[in-house]
């Protein structure tokens, strides 16, 4: 399911991959991906940094985003998942809001 909504954009940035062991003592690897950073503004105007990892297989929503400059208004189509664990958002595409004519 796909769904859209407006945000600030502020930042993509790489994030190396590596490995941490868990609480069970198992090692945990995990790949190298980008995180972007964004800000929710609610309808009381309370702003929240919000963080979202994207893959490194993601190269051409990535260069789109390194194009925009930061605090710039942008609306991000999310892919929405649901499982056994809860939900899952996918960022699918980043774009500027369409100018309404007046």
């Amino acid at each position: 399911m796909l769904c859209q909504g407006v945000f600030i954009f502020k930042s993509v940035q790489a994030k190396e991959g590596g490995s941490f062991v868990n609480q069970m003592g198992q090692q945990v690897n995990y790949n190298p991906s980008f995180e972007v950073k964004f800000d929710e503004v609610d309808e009381k105007n309370l702003i929240t940094e919000r963080k979202i990892k994207v893959s490194q297989d993601e190269k051409e929503l990535v260069e789109k985003m390194k194009e925009i400059k930061p605090y710039t208004k942008c609306v991000f189509t999310f892919d929405v998942g649901f499982n056994s664990k809860g939900t899952t958002l996918k960022l699918k595409d980043v774009c500027l809001p369409e100018k309404k004519d007046k």
